[in-house]
Parts: C-alpha cells; sequence; structure tokens
C-alpha cells in the first residue's frame, strides 16, 4: 500500500519483486502454518499448494484432521482387499486416506476374485484364466475368468497389422494365432474429426493417433501457426513501457483483421506494483 503501489514492474503483474510489492499477512496460515499450528496428535499440516494464503480463521484450512482406517482406500487398491472392522477401524492414519497403511487398515476380502484370481480359481477349468483387473470385483467366473484365447488373454503376443491398433472393444472375442493381430485390431484413426478443434496458436497437421478418434488429441492433429503471436518468432514491442504478453498468444497478427506487425498486436502496458498477485504467493503477503 502507500506510495510503494505505484512503483512499475519489470513487464506483467507476475514480474513484480515480492520484497518490493508485498508484505506479510498475519491472517492466512503462512508457511508452514507459521501462523496457525497443528495438533500432531489429530491434525497434520495441509500440503495442498494454496494452504499458505488460506484464512487461518477455518483451522481445518491448515490443519485438517487425521483419516481413521475405517476411511482407507482398501477396495480400491486392486488386491481384493477390505476394510478392518473393529477397534482397528477407528486407528489414525498419518495424514488422509491415501496415507493409511494397507497392512494395518486393510484385510483380504473372500467375496472378491482377488490378486490373480486367488479367490476364484480360474485355472479349474482348461479354457479359462484370470482376467486383469478383476481383482476389487465381487467374485464368479464371469466376473474373474476370460477365456484362454480371448484378445485381452493374448494381448502381449499380438502386433497389429501396419496402421493398426489393439481394440480394447474386442477383449473378450476369441481368437487363433492366425487372426489376433487382424480380428483383435482395428485401423488407427485420422485426425480429420479431433475434437475440440485445432484453434488458438495450432493448426491442422497430417496425422494418426488412435483407433478411437475421442482419444486424439491436439497434440497428435496440431502443429504451430505462425500466424499468431505465440508463434511470430519475436519478442520485441514497439511502444516504450510494454511487453510480449502470453495473454495475446491466440491473437492473429497476420490476416485475420490483424496490423501484420506483431510488435505491435502482441504487445501490452507493463503492470505497476498496484496490480502485484501479493496474495496467491503462498507466503501470507498482502499489498
Amino acid at each position: 500500500i502507500g506510495t510503494d503501489a505505484a512503483l512499475k514492474c519489470p513487464t506483467d503483474a507476475a514480474s513484480c519483486d515480492e520484497t518490493t510489492c508485498c508484505t506479510p499477512d498475519d491472517t492466512k496460515c503462512g508457511l508452514s502454518n507459521v501462523n496457525q499450528p497443528c495438533d500432531a496428535a489429530t491434525e497434520y499440516a495441509n500440503p495442498a499448494a494454496n494452504t499458505p494464503d488460506a484464512l487461518k480463521s477455518t483451522k481445518t484450512n491448515c490443519c485438517p484432521k487425521r483419516a481413521k482406517c475405517s476411511e482407507a482406500l482398501c477396495s480400491s487398491k486392486k488386491k481384493g482387499l477390505k476394510n478392518k472392522i473393529g477397534t482397528d477401524a477407528a486407528l489414525l492414519c498419518p495424514t488422509d486416506p491415501a496415507s493409511c497403511d494397507e497392512n494395518t487398515c486393510c484385510e483380504p476380502d473372500d467375496n472378491k476374485c482377488g490378486v490373480n484370481g486367488v479367490k476364484q480359481n480360474c485355472q479349474a477349468t482348461a479354457t479359462l484364466t484370470f482376467k486383469p483387473g478383476t481383482e476389487d470385483t465381487t467374485k464368479s467366473s464371469a466376473a474373474c475368468c476370460m477365456n484362454v484365447n480371448s484378445c485381452l488373454a493374448l494381448k502381449s503376443s499380438i502386433t497389429c497389422v501396419t496402421g493398426g491398433v489393439y481394440d480394447p472393444s474386442q477383449d473378450t472375442l476369441v481368437a487363433t494365432d492366425d487372426n489376433k493381430n487382424y480380428v483383435c485390431c482395428v485401423p488407427k484413426a485420422t485426425c480429420d474429426a479431433i475434437a475440440p478443434a485445432c484453434a488458438g496458436t495450432t493448426t491442422l497437421k497430417e496425422n494418426r493417433c488412435s483407433a478411437d478418434v475421442n482419444k486424439c488429441t491436439q497434440a497428435h492433429c496440431c502443429k504451430d501457426d505462425i500466424r499468431t503471436c505465440k508463434n511470430s518468432g519475436t519478442t520485441a514491442c514497439k511502444q516504450v513501457d510494454h511487453f510480449k504478453s502470453s495473454t495475446k498468444d491466440a491473437t492473429v497478427w497476420l490476416g485475420g483483421g490483424g496490423s501484420g506487425d506483431p510488435t505491435t498486436d502482441c504487445c501490452i502496458a507493463r503492470k505497476k506494483c498496484a496490480d502485484a498477485p501479493c496474495t496467491p504467493k503462498k507466503k501470507r503477503f498482502k499489498k
């Protein structure tokens, strides 16, 4: 505040020097919760990146409660586990549910397929084998097992023909050694139907991505557009106290209504200390 607020920064607001433009804010958690210590017996320091800037008036902003074993993520570990009950359920974990120790909080669930189908013996039938990914599924032959000649069972030995890629929709299809490289695969999609379409600082390029066009991304199908400010090739600005700003990245300087001069179209005025983003510095600052 005061006279410092009018000081000029090198370029945009993010370039403002924190020692010049910012001051500590004692109403926030602060670095290492300096303004709101945690009770280690029942709480832990919030590791979220924005914690230093959170208001300390709500203590859980700075110090969340430690999770209990009853909250452990046992059933999603893909190991056929369930949460322990009884006194173990009340044991505290180091921080959040993800930090709970598996050996302390979890135990095998006899109603799930389990690791490698340990609770459902698929190999008891010569034509069946365990289906990966079903460890936490309620056990049954249909849920835990798959045909030994299905595309999914043969996947590691499949080499799709040129221009093809493995098709997950064919997982259950029964194949042979002779046709697996064909029937278990589909042609790669083109970028013609990419969604969202190339935009901003990119334009379409010739490419193929995956079997499913919905999985095509701009990284697969788009290339830099030199007509936009981001890819203009210059960082110079014609006017003093101006700089090339990323907020102008998608601006078309060449054609499309542009002036044809990126040193004008791609630049904005330098900011002042009054515009400095002190509060999101994660260091309990204010202007």
